[in-house]
């Protein structure tokens, strides 16, 4: 009985893919910037601590200011006494002098607390202030899900937001310039001459891990939060921005080790698949008033889908043809209409289809068409009788 089972089993065909991956968090969300579609998700609007991955609205809040980057500014003992004794710091010297844009890079690459609270006292004249215009920049990019109690990310006064609205506010970010230089630098020297490094590769180095792959990315980490990791990376041609909320804390950097779990994923499973090549047949167009009765359209161009190729069914895809019909009237290299084509009832593409040949009429709906062309001769020749026959007949009389 039991080698009659081993056998049944292994006569079933199996799937060894899986659409989603395993990982550490249950919040989080991936989205594939280059398609505009979220890939993977999961409790993405669930309200949660979000950490550190806060400094990314302080510098956002900031930069929106448009404060000169290049103007210095004085870390004093008044700063110094407004950072709470549990806050990560940077090691800023009380004294010393700092850019705008030293501060900038301090908080979004090494979450300096000391860095965060200079830049909001600064920038809005106090960190309040500053406070009050980064939950504005929330309602601004329609964030209804996230408020900020503090610069910084601790837990304090009840701050929350979900993994989905860091990630639009990402995106909102990642359009600015600034952001997008500082957020995705691996290694600053401040004018002090300090060296600032990415938290992420400062974590990961650590543990040996190689985050190369992460272009930008922000750590968070609170005991409320647990391990925060928000980001982007690139694979196979596709640019992908994650948000990746409550790891569990450890020592193992869960989160990092769930954003390079990301970063494999989509290396091995996503990839461009091609529906149709150049010339490919697609379908049937109907002729009218012609000798032809089908025209056979066909792609102009090669047209691919990005996609998890293990579960991929070409059979999914199908060709919606918006031209009712043609006639030989059509001329040819001349556009015709178009053709959509989907997947899984998803638009892939609509791609514009050219007559190629030309369309010769039947007899019928030739004279059908140029009835008067034949009768005009007639009617007039009908006419001139007519009058001779007339004249003639006043002659006669």
């Amino acid at each position: 009985m039991k080698k009659i089972l081993i056998i049944l089993i292994l006569l079933i065909p199996l799937n060894i893919y899986a659409e989603e991956i395993n990982l550490l968090t249950d919040k989080y969300i991936v989205y594939d910037e280059t398609s505009d579609k979220v890939r993977l998700s999961s409790n993405e609007n669930e309200k949660v601590k979000i950490a550190s991955i806060t400094k990314i609205a302080t510098t956002l809040a900031a930069i929106e200011e448009n404060v000169n980057l290049d103007e210095k500014v004085k870390y004093t003992y008044e700063i110094q006494n407004m950072i709470p004794s549990e806050a990560y710091v940077f090691g800023m010297k009380v004294g010393n002098e700092y850019t705008y844009r030293d501060l900038l890079y301090i908080t979004l690459l090494s979450s300096g607390a000391d860095a965060a609270t200079t830049l909001a006292y600064y920038s809005s004249g106090s960190v309040d202030n500053h406070i009050q215009k980064m939950n504005e920049l929330s309602k601004k990019v329609g964030l209804n899900d996230t408020y900020y109690t503090n610069v910084i990310g601790l837990d304090t006064n009840n701050p929350y937001s979900t993994a989905n609205e860091q990630l639009t506010l990402l995106k909102y970010a990642l359009e600015n310039p600034t952001f997008k230089e500082i957020f995705e630098t691996k290694e600053y020297i401040a004018s002090s001459g300090d060296k600032v490094q990415s938290s992420t590769a400062k974590y990961a180095e650590t543990i040996n891990l190689d985050t190369s792959r992460i272009i930008g990315s922000k750590t968070g980490y609170t005991g409320l939060a647990g391990l925060c990791l928000i980001g982007e990376f690139q694979s196979n041609n596709h640019n992908y921005y994650f948000v990746i909320l409550n790891d569990p804390i450890s020592n193992n950097y869960d989160h990092i080790r769930d954003a390079l779990k990301l970063v494999d994923y989509y290396d091995n499973n996503y990839k461009d698949v091609t529906i149709l090549k150049k010339n490919d047949y697609i379908l049937d167009i109907p002729i009218i008033n012609s000798k032809q009765t089908i025209y056979k359209a066909t792609s102009p161009k090669e047209i691919t889908y990005y996609t998890n190729i293990n579960s991929f069914d070409k059979e999914l895809v199908k060709y919606k043809s918006n031209i009712k019909e043609i006639s030989y009237k059509n001329k040819i290299n001349t556009k015709i209409g178009n053709i959509d084509i989907l997947y899984n009832d998803e638009l892939i593409e609509k791609v514009d289809i050219t007559l190629n040949e030309e369309l010769k009429p039947n007899i019928q709906s030739f004279i059908k068409d140029n009835i008067l062309f034949f009768i005009t001769p007639i009617i007039l020749l009908i006419v001139v009788i007519i009058v001779i026959l007339s004249k003639k007949k006043k002659v006669l009389n």
